[in-house]
């Protein structure tokens, strides 16, 4: 059987891809403060969603929750293949 090579990045490449990284971020966020808002504006975006989405934004998160532990509890239970059909086929 022949062997695939692995391909693995050299450090001085990692480290210029995670500085890039993190100067993007960086410089995006500083786009982001230069905005005029208050905490209240944040949290409940100055009310101008409404109550559908916002229902909607809180069941798809509980769902979302519930179905992230049940995965790993079906990992657990089963090992690798547990979350894996927990996945496909919602077990």
């Amino acid at each position: 059987m022949q062997e695939t090579e692995f391909f693995q990045l050299s450090t001085t490449s990692a480290l210029l891809l995670l500085l890039g990284f993190y100067a993007a971020t960086f410089m995006l966020s500083l786009l982001i403060s230069r905005k005029n808002e208050n905490v209240d504006g944040y949290m409940v975006s100055n009310s101008a969603v409404g109550f559908g989405l916002s229902a909607a934004s809180m069941i798809a998160t509980w769902i979302w929750a519930a179905s992230f532990y049940a995965s790993a509890t079906s990992g657990y239970t089963y090992g690798l293949s547990g979350p894996i059909h927990y996945g496909f086929w919602g077990r």
